[in-house]
């Protein structure tokens, strides 16, 4: 991704009454999921924080200016949008308070997680016929890696506003056994844990347009990776 094209953005919710608090975050945890599976933000992870009068505030970035316009012809988008404006206000970022402050204080979510499983690969003796599998039981869309590397496909496992993450099938020369990856705000402070901790972390290795990755292993010789992805 071209960051001289991508655009942070901060949104504003203000429910209308507080009985709609609880029903406007559900909404607003769909929004980024949702504008993700249709490619028009970045990997740019989004925060969901809260004022001190109940106006959910959520920040991440649109891919381009383009992918911004795009999202208000997008059917999913319009919907959550639609369902959004019937127990919210949009409302600007100067009429929320602590915004009149210096070093602007938020609350962030009970339960938004910081640490976890954003992505797995499943190794295969033929990845095409792997493919065919997974995408016949389970209805996954499995494409080739768009990078030309023909030993990799990535699988979009559903949709993107229920629970779960998506991942890749690879080439078993490359990888012995079904791993995750955890998704780490700050990739040296996480090896130093995983190192501290007892683990081992491996040399590290930066993905254009997908960030900075490194498989590791646990106590018990366990394979994951971790990754902090590309602002």
């Amino acid at each position: 991704m071209n960051n001289s094209t991508s655009l942070l953005v901060i949104c504003t919710y203000k429910p209308k009454a507080p009985q709609h608090a609880a029903a406007l975050l559900e909404l607003a945890r769909t929004h980024y999921p949702t504008l993700r599976g249709l490619g028009l933000v970045s990997a740019y992870r989004p925060t969901l924080a809260q004022s001190g009068d109940g106006t959910i505030v959520e920040i991440f970035e649109w891919k381009s200016e383009e992918a911004s316009r795009k999202a208000h012809d997008a059917p999913e988008v319009k919907k959550i949008w639609g369902a959004m404006g019937e127990i919210c206000d949009f409302v600007p970022l100067s009429a929320v308070a602590e915004t009149a402050k210096p070093f602007a204080h938020f609350r962030r979510f009970e339960g938004e997680r910081q640490s976890r499983p954003i992505h797995f690969e499943i190794p295969a003796d033929n990845i095409d016929r792997c493919s065919k599998f997974y995408s016949d039981v389970f209805g996954w869309k499995v494409t080739k890696w768009p990078m030309g590397n023909s030993t990799y496909s990535l699988c979009d496992t559903g949709d993107p506003s229920v629970t779960g993450i998506d991942g890749g099938i690879v080439s078993r020369e490359s990888l012995k056994t079904v791993m995750n990856t955890q998704y780490v705000e700050d990739f040296e402070a996480a090896c130093k844990r995983i190192e501290k901790a007892g683990g081992k972390a491996t040399r590290g290795m930066a993905i254009p347009g997908v960030g900075m990755y490194a498989p590791c292993y646990d106590t018990e010789g366990n394979l994951f990776g971790i990754l902090q992805p590309e602002m």
